[in-house]
């Protein structure tokens, strides 16, 4: 990552997004959101500049974050599932997707973000 980096967060879970907010913050980064759905996530990733770096939830309040993510591979910004769900689950489209387990391990978050 540069000095200066934003990171969108998709994230519908309001304690776990503060969680994520902080951790980006405390990593030097700026956060773009927090968005609770795919929907608001587009609006925000065609709204403003192209994030450095994302952070998704899979499961999100109007169904799969999988949109997002195929935006933001079209765009070319690195991003990381932030989930539960099994790699198993997973379009195989995104296979080689970083999937960084719930709850958020802040270490993990955070050397993945400055990686």
């Amino acid at each position: 990552m540069t000095e200066s980096f934003s990171v969108l967060i998709v994230e519908d879970n309001a304690l776990i997004a503060a969680h994520m907010v902080c951790i980006v913050e405390d990593a030097g980064g700026t956060v773009l959101g927090p968005a609770k759905s795919a929907a608001s996530a587009l609006l925000l990733i065609d709204a403003f500049e192209p994030p450095d770096a994302a952070l998704l939830d899979i499961n999100i309040t109007d169904g799969l974050v999988y949109p997002v993510a195929t935006r933001l591979t079209e765009i070319g910004c690195r991003f990381a599932f932030v989930s539960a769900v099994r790699p198993m689950h997973i379009p195989s489209q995104f296979e080689g997707i970083e999937i960084l387990s719930k709850p958020a391990d802040t270490k993990a978050v955070t050397e993945w973000l400055l990686n």
